[in-house]
């Protein structure tokens, strides 16, 4: 079997606060962004809003969790190692 490794609590808390905060600062700024263009366009500003969030969690889940959270050094997912000995 695999080894099971578990975050603490104030990792899980402090990633459900922000992925809550994400989420509702979206329609938020769906509605600035909706109320400077004309109200045939605010329409399409909402879809773009949405779509552009969905757009940058997309990369964080798959990638930028395990190089802010994972055991290996910052720049090793990228071949950016150090090559001082």
């Amino acid at each position: 079997m695999g080894v099971r490794t578990t975050l603490p609590v104030a990792v899980v808390a402090a990633l459900v606060a922000s992925a809550l905060v994400l989420i509702m600062t979206t329609p938020g700024r769906a509605i600035f962004y909706g109320g400077l263009v004309r109200d045939r366009n605010a329409l399409a500003i909402y879809s773009q809003c949405v779509a552009v969030t969905c757009l940058v969690t997309l990369p964080w889940v798959l990638y930028g969790f395990s190089v802010a959270f994972g055991d290996a050094p910052v720049f090793t997912w990228a071949c950016m190692t150090s090559s001082a000995a």
